[in-house]
């Protein structure tokens, strides 16, 4: 896990001086071997303000029922979350891919990522998503989005989902996007973080976006409930 910290500014709002940020600490991709099958490792250590994810290891399972991994997610005595992904390559990527193709929201995946192939999307807990995609020898893409209920009512006045997300760098060999997808629906509101591991040592990583471009369509009373929520000390649900 990288020590450099990235921060992802998501709310900036001139008239009331807010500066509200959501932090990834690093993004880990890599694989491993076990029982002759191919595992996809996915970690990274975020911190949301005042609030934090509960403790949790929940099975990842195709259609089948069959378990394809874990998702582990830990919250950190200095306050922050870890989130860890451990999956069956092999295994998950067979599973029926309609739900790779968009967040929970309905919104694409963003094409920051410049996928060259389709992201297979598997349902974990109740409305969240693990993605995996693109191959073990070239470029690997992993991502999850964990639907959050407490940004529901924030977002309930929404016209149009939105995906407050930005790229984020991490070294010539990992980097991807993160933020908040948002919709006026319930169970369809969360963070998602998406990581891409490229083999190519010369790949240049995208620069941090300032901020994200959608975020001019929120009007300033969601944008004063969400820095409120991230003020809050509390432990957020996960569905």
């Amino acid at each position: 896990m990288k020590s450099v910290f990235y921060s992802l500014f998501l709310i900036y709002l001139s008239a009331c001086n807010l500066n509200q940020n959501l932090t990834i600490r690093g993004v880990d991709l890599h694989t491993h071997e076990e029982n002759h099958s191919s595992y996809v490792d996915l970690e990274t250590i975020i911190s949301m303000g005042n609030l934090k994810l509960p403790n949790s290891v929940t099975a990842i399972k195709n259609t089948e029922q069959e378990k394809l991994g874990e998702v582990t997610i830990q919250h950190l005595e200095d306050g922050t979350s870890r989130i860890a992904i451990s999956v069956n390559f092999d295994e998950a990527i067979k599973s029926e891919n309609s739900l790779g193709k968009t967040l929970p929201n309905g919104r694409e995946i963003p094409t920051s990522l410049e996928n060259e192939s389709a992201l297979t999307g598997i349902q974990i807990f109740e409305n969240s998503r693990l993605y995996i995609g693109g191959s073990l020898k070239e470029n690997l893409y992993a991502g999850i989005s964990l639907n959050i209920p407490a940004l529901d009512h924030i977002f309930a006045s929404l016209s149009n989902p939105l995906n407050l997300l930005m790229n984020f760098p991490f070294s010539n060999e990992v980097f991807g996007i993160a933020g908040i997808y948002s919709s006026s629906q319930n169970g369809q509101n969360g963070l998602a973080i998406f990581a891409k591991k490229s083999q190519s040592i010369h790949l240049e990583p995208p620069s941090l976006d300032p901020l994200p471009t959608e975020i001019k369509k929120l009007d300033q009373i969601t944008l004063l409930r969400l820095n409120y929520l991230f003020s809050k000390h509390a432990t957020l649900r996960i569905k």
